[in-house]
């Protein structure tokens, strides 16, 4: 049987295997992000029970309207106005149609062309369109463009004038790429453990699942793990890439596994007791980036008394603050303009429910 533990257990005790400092600097490539302070209770209240949702994988707020994408067979997209939430409604068919979609897994708000960009995995395309009258519609009328864009492993986000991905690439964590796939350069260094990399899919797999997110100018990133406390910024201007701040204080734990059926290998990681949940999801404004932990046991997921955190970074990398929720959420949104956060949560047997958290 496995013991719960705590977050603040868990921070504690790997703080004081680590001899980073809170305060890193550009020259210091690890630096320790806890022990948390200045974090808030925060409550939550469920919102738009009559919509269902399925499979969130990403939300998104503009302007009035908050965005879900959701996986279900005849659209992708739950649109709830934030003003009357009694008024939603779905789009983004799922088909094969030049403004239908397969599964859709990241959307960003560019706020300099005021465009909205929704990345496709499956059909491996990024697809732009024009945000009128404060309204999302996806049509002929306000198409702008499809990039179709291969990715090896993660996911896709516009930095700079490119594209940054995640994988493994020479040793390298990070990227670039342009629209007709060429690596233009690639970046980024895991602080921990690199046994193993000489097998990118396993080393990938095992260690390096991760969220990564450009803010809406598209000159700041941020990329997060799923299984250590790893989280690292950069910007891009002239001058090139450049690490902002990086945090790590514990690596990742977990079991490579493969799987063999009609000769095709399947690669995936399995946690053992050792495994610890980390950033699970990130979240872009203009100002801020934010981040989900978890901070407790991958097997210990089911504990009731698990609770997680938002964090609040600037995008130089500095933490601000952190909101602490009672739920074990899934994916969020965070509404600068309202002051509030939207998240879906899944009781266990049953589907999820969007939330919503008053914050100061």
């Amino acid at each position: 049987m496995i013991r719960h533990i705590s977050f603040i257990t868990v921070i504690t005790t790997l703080l004081s295997l680590s001899a980073c400092n809170h305060q890193g600097t550009n020259e210091d490539s690890s630096s320790s992000l806890f022990p948390l302070k200045d974090y808030q209770e925060v409550q939550a209240v469920q919102i738009c029970p009559n919509i269902m949702i399925k499979a969130p994988y990403d939300m998104l707020v503009i302007e009035k309207e908050l965005l879900i994408a959701d996986y279900q067979k005849d659209s992708l997209l739950h649109v709830v106005n934030i003003d009357n939430l009694k008024d939603t409604y779905r789009i983004a068919p799922y088909g094969a149609g030049p403004h239908d979609f397969n599964t859709i897994v990241h959307l960003q708000y560019l706020d300099e062309d005021k465009l909205i960009a929704i990345y496709d995995r499956l059909a491996s395309a990024m697809s732009y369109y024009q945000i009128a009258d404060n309204k999302v519609e996806l049509d002929k009328n306000t198409f702008v463009k499809k990039d179709r864009v291969k990715t090896l492993f993660g996911n896709l986000i516009p930095f700079g004038d490119n594209y940054a991905t995640d994988g493994v690439f020479d040793n390298k964590m990070f990227k670039i790429t342009n629209t007709t796939s060429d690596t233009l350069e690639t970046f980024g260094e895991y602080p921990g453990d690199t046994t193993g990399i000489s097998n990118p899919t396993d080393f990938y797999i095992q260690k390096l699942y991760k969220s990564i997110i450009s803010n809406p100018q598209k000159d700041r990133m941020a990329s997060a793990a799923e299984r250590s406390d790893w989280l690292v910024f950069y910007k891009i201007d002239s001058k090139g890439i450049l690490k902002l701040k990086e945090y790590f204080s514990y690596d990742c734990i977990a079991d490579v596994k493969h799987l063999t059926v009609n000769n095709a290998t399947a690669t995936y990681s399995e946690p053992n007791e050792r495994t610890i949940a980390s950033y699970q999801d990130l979240y872009a404004t203009e100002q801020h980036l934010y981040a989900l932990y978890y901070g407790f046991p991958e097997l210990d997921k089911d504990n009731p008394d698990n609770t997680c955190y938002i964090l609040q970074f600037d995008w130089e990398g500095n933490y601000q603050k952190a909101y602490h929720l009672q739920e074990v959420i899934n994916r969020f949104a965070v509404d600068e303009q309202r002051n509030c956060i939207y998240a879906t949560y899944t009781a266990k047997g049953e589907d999820p429910v969007l939330l919503k958290y008053e914050i100061k």
